[in-house]
């Protein structure tokens, strides 16, 4: 059973982690975001940033294929890539969308909000990020 501090100490890597995530993001100045297509095709789109969203999510705001939105309707899975080219390393984000706002409003423009559920640093990164394995993952 987790105690309160290793909760405590669980949120803050995760906190650094997407910090770091959306550093390396707005360093590349791309993100790919993969959802399940049809008869198990996958959709590829990209985005031009990542933003943080609280302890377990992030959010995108601009991203290039409007169909994306329809497709995240359907069972809202989705993978995030963020891979810096230069030092072949980066991270793979699986989550779930809690919110897709299509439409942009008076107020705000469009916005994909998703929990991460797991992240898996790769490349250069990786022994970085974990001391105890390549990955963390946030019960639901």
């Amino acid at each position: 059973m987790p105690t309160p501090e290793r909760e405590t100490d669980e949120v803050h890597w995760m906190l650094e982690s997407i910090d770091r995530i959306v550093a390396l993001a707005d360093k590349v100045g791309l993100v790919i975001v993969e959802v399940a297509g049809q008869s198990g095709v996958p959709m590829i789109a990209c985005a031009r940033r990542l933003l943080p969203d609280g302890a377990d999510q992030v959010a995108l705001d601009d991203w290039c294929a409007p169909s994306l939105a329809e497709r995240i309707q359907s069972d809202g899975r989705l993978t995030v890539v963020v891979w810096d080219e230069a030092t072949g390393s980066g991270y793979h984000l699986w989550g779930a969308c809690v919110e897709c706002r299509r439409v942009p409003t008076a107020d705000s423009g469009r916005l994909l909000r998703i929990r991460i559920e797991q992240v898996v640093p790769f490349g250069g990164e990786r022994g970085a990020m974990a001391e105890d394995g390549l990955t963390w993952s946030v019960s639901a």
